[in-house]
């Protein structure tokens, strides 16, 4: 079995913020997670605003330090990597933003964009630069005539490619996308998703996407992590965690997907998830839980444990009564 491109263990990431004149509160925004993606996979992220999607992102580009726990790309410990040892790093793991009209610098042209990576990590110059930004502009299908247009020239999807391209110049071999379809309108989300499975066909390419969709997760993810309030609840294939959720969460979080012909409002979620600076005692989740009945849900914190195959489930109700059989 091939080892995981990309493996974070107890990856944890808290904020120390003051609260009032002297008092300070520890912000818990990541808090002791696992999982790994393996070379060619798609997994995704997925959990309500507040949960730590995005701030794992960070984390694990090293865009922000950790906390405590390990990042493995490719085996590699990188978790304190610095320096010119980060710097080369970068090449090989690149990030796709959720909003192309602020990732994008409204004074620098396409060619600037896209060009950048290629000029400080390759240090490419004249023609052969050219070349190679043509290239890039080819290969996210835009005319290369908009190599000197400015971002404010282009719609939203067509200044996602140009993020697209940008990310993709040098090669990568993974790439995140937090919620990279979420500012554009919905005719414009499914051509840049399909783009992007096309994309990972061509490129080889190995994606961790974020996002709050779980439809648009299901068309383009192999697998999938649930989480709420820094910690996952649920993962395993999606095809598993989306027809056979065991968690209340993500039994929840499925539920909200709008179906036609069928009445909205059954087993939705009531109240606002907690903030990560007062988390609640026990299992995180207990404060919303319409299964929540017994008293371990709210003095002990249940762990990720397999129900079946690589589906795994942190919730006492389902390990407990044993809810699924065995495969």
């Amino acid at each position: 079995m091939p080892e995981a491109l990309l493996r974070l263990e107890n990856l944890t990431k808290h904020y120390t913020v003051k609260r009032g004149s002297f008092a300070t509160a520890t912000v818990k925004a990541v808090d002791g997670v696992s999982l790994h993606v393996m070379p060619g996979e798609a997994l995704g992220i997925v959990g309500e605003s507040g949960s730590g999607k995005s701030t794992v992102a960070k984390v694990l580009l090293r865009l922000t330090d950790p906390t405590a726990g390990r990042i493995l790309f490719d085996g590699q410990d990188i978790t304190a990597l610095d320096g010119d040892a980060l710097r080369s790093l970068r090449r090989d793991m690149q990030i796709v933003f959720q909003n192309p009209h602020s990732a994008l610098n409204g004074r620098h042209t396409i060619f600037d964009a896209i060009a950048e990576p290629l000029v400080v990590q390759d240090g490419l110059r004249g023609q052969p630069l050219i070349d190679c930004v043509s290239r890039l502009m080819d290969l996210v299908s835009l005319p290369r005539s908009f190599i000197y247009r400015y971002p404010h020239e282009l719609s939203g999807g067509q200044k996602q490619r140009v993020c697209i391209a940008r990310a993709v110049a040098l090669k990568p071999r993974l790439l995140v996308l937090d919620e990279p379809t979420s500012a554009l309108d919905v005719s414009v989300q499914a051509q840049i998703l399909s783009f992007l499975k096309e994309l990972q066909q061509e490129l080889k390419l190995t994606y961790l996407f974020i996002s709050h969709n779980l439809a648009v997760v299901r068309y383009l993810c192999d697998r999938v992590a649930v989480m709420y309030l820094g910690a996952v609840l649920e993962q395993g294939r999606v095809a598993d965690v989306f027809d056979q959720p065991q968690h209340p969460y993500t039994q929840a979080l499925v539920a909200a997907i709008p179906k036609l012909g069928t009445a909205a409002g059954h087993n939705l979620l009531s109240g606002d998830i907690p903030t990560a600076s007062r988390m609640p005692s026990g299992c995180r989740f207990h404060t919303r839980c319409p299964e929540a009945a017994m008293p371990l849900c709210a003095t002990q914190s249940p762990d990720l444990v397999p129900i079946y195959g690589d589906h795994e489930c942190a919730c006492f109700a389902r390990t407990l009564r044993n809810a699924v059989p065995s495969a």
